[in-house]
């Protein structure tokens, strides 16, 4: 005799709003009575398969909810600059200008570009152990077709390709590399900012660690100083 099909786990609904923001910017909703608290579901069609997760980075063991493993002083930043959790903004056509003026396009970099795009997010820590964070990182791609040969070095230097993310310390420009390091060149200078674009993005905003200079042009003095 053939079992019943299995029920789907109950789930609990959330309230009207509250008007309210959670530590992740998310509307909070008031408790809903117990009475209508529990209800199932209708089961999915057999037809429909679900849908894969969309790609993006690990943060080890930090979360990588829709916060990202950030900081609350980072992403209470974020926020004042007008970001949300699940923003997205269409970037189709730059991303087309940045392919054909000749950049390899990675696919979590458009991600992040989507999520970010057009924010100036203010430093919440001015000084860093060796240097002063006192300007914002600005996130927009869409200037980077006129530093395709500064990619180019990058590429050279680091052995991976390299997509324009925006702006940072002293108006460097910062890229992001395919492994998902995210470096800042300036006048024969790099930096190292992060292993993956949010470690970067904490970094850039909350500096907690020093700047490393990772590479310097020949007869360039590297600065911060090598250690």
């Amino acid at each position: 005799m053939s079992q019943p099909p299995s029920l789907p786990p109950t789930v609990t609904p959330s309230g009207p709003p509250t008007g309210l923001l959670d530590r992740c910017g998310r509307p909070q909703h008031r408790p809903v009575p117990p009475d209508l608290q529990t209800f199932r579901p209708p089961p999915t069609p057999a037809s429909r398969s679900p849908r894969s997760p969309r790609r993006g980075f690990s943060l080890g063991h930090e979360s990588v909810g829709p916060c990202h493993g950030l900081s609350p002083p980072v992403r209470e930043a974020l926020l004042a600059a007008g970001w949300r959790p699940g923003r997205r903004v269409d970037v189709s056509e730059t991303i087309a200008r940045l392919a054909l003026s000749g950049y390899a396009i990675h696919e979590n970099f458009v991600s992040f570009i989507e999520e970010f795009w057009g924010l100036e997010i203010r430093p919440v820590l001015a000084a860093g152990p060796n240097f002063v964070n006192d300007e914002p990182y600005r996130v927009g791609p869409d200037r980077g077709v006129r530093y395709l040969d500064e990619a180019l070095l990058l590429e050279d230097v680091f052995g991976e390709n390299h997509n324009p993310v925006g702006w940072w310390l002293s108006s460097s420009h910062v890229f992001m590399g395919a492994s998902g390091s995210v470096r800042a060149y300036l006048d024969g200078l790099v930096w190292e900012l992060g292993e993956t674009p949010f470690e970067a993005l904490e970094f850039a905003v909350r500096p907690t660690r020093p700047l490393v200079c990772a590479w310097s042009s020949p007869g360039r003095r590297p600065w911060p100083k090598r250690s």
